[in-house]
């Protein structure tokens, strides 16, 4: 699934999947049959929790440790729900754990993997990082090698974590783009004129009941007229050249780059984290940001 996150959409037939979704079960390429037996494999592990752990709860025998799970305490609210028209399908139960696996684990495993990169390929920055880190990381004395886990009051006060966080979820995201379905004829507004086919101008694109709207999440948060002319570079601290990091380094050997100052254009960006389109953003962004940004 990594290669594909780095792989996808760079021939033809990637963009012709995304205008014609039937050409995909006429036409699969590799990266298509690769996703179709993931789904596979997920809805088969899933289905077999949920029956089992329904199996449980109905014969009381659900272990203890499991009993406060997200799957099991989704289940159990189901099933005390007496109103049948109330209660969610097996098949609902199934999407929610496609989202447990999907979005709740690979997207977060990709977002590490690529602040990893970055990090590696600026080590000023993975130094600094480092250096915040460690000042705040207060093991209790005695062990060599502890347990210990920093509180995330202590982590979410962390000024350059949350830059180098917020920069590389900007540069990369997890999920490069969506696909949205209109419901109804509405016209989408823009901020500049649209100059259509006959000549004329209009502030807003038409679309039809039923049409696909493709959301390029990776194309708003690296749009240069927005972001500036390194829209398209990892930055997160400028540093003056020769500047020397250690514990006793001047601030003044920094100065505040693209988080500190952010341009007017993109203070007006939509997005439901930083004005930035990772998590999407409306009623049908990401539930759980939070928790990835805790991750």
């Amino acid at each position: 699934m990594f290669d594909l996150s780095i792989n996808q959409g760079q021939n033809l037939r990637a963009l012709m999947g995304i205008w014609f979704p039937w050409l995909d079960k006429i036409w699969p390429t590799a990266a298509t049959r690769v996703v179709k037996e993931s789904h596979k494999v997920i809805y088969g592990v899933g289905n077999q929790l949920v029956q089992e752990t329904k199996r449980q709860i109905l014969e009381g025998k659900l272990d203890e440790s499991k009993s406060k799970s997200m799957l099991s305490l989704l289940i159990r609210s189901n099933l005390s729900n007496t109103n049948p028209e109330q209660q969610i399908t097996d098949e609902d139960i199934m999407d929610q754990i496609n989202t447990f696996f999907f979005a709740g684990s690979d997207t977060t495993s990709l977002a590490l993997a690529w602040t990893f990169l970055l990090l590696c390929e600026k080590p000023q920055y993975q130094t600094q990082l480092r250096e915040e880190i460690l000042a705040v990381y207060t093991p209790p004395e005695g062990d060599e090698e502890p347990d210990y886990l920093l509180d995330f009051n202590v982590i979410d006060n962390l000024p350059f974590l949350d830059k180098v966080a917020k920069e590389s979820l900007r540069l990369i995201p997890p999920v490069h783009s969506s696909i949205r379905v209109a419901l109804q004829d509405d016209v989408i507004p823009t901020k500049y004129p649209v100059k259509l086919g006959d000549g004329t101008e209009t502030h807003g694109v038409k679309i039809g009941k039923g049409q696909f709207v493709h959301v390029p999440m990776e194309g708003f948060n690296l749009d240069k007229t927005v972001w500036g002319d390194d829209a398209w570079e990892f930055k997160v601290t400028k540093v003056w050249k020769f500047a020397v990091f250690n514990a006793a380094s001047s601030a003044a050997t920094r100065r505040p780059e693209r988080w500190d100052n952010l341009p007017e254009l993109v203070k007006e960006q939509p997005g439901l984290w930083q004005n930035i389109l990772t998590f999407s953003s409306g009623p049908r962004s990401c539930i759980g940001q939070k928790f990835s940004i805790i991750e």
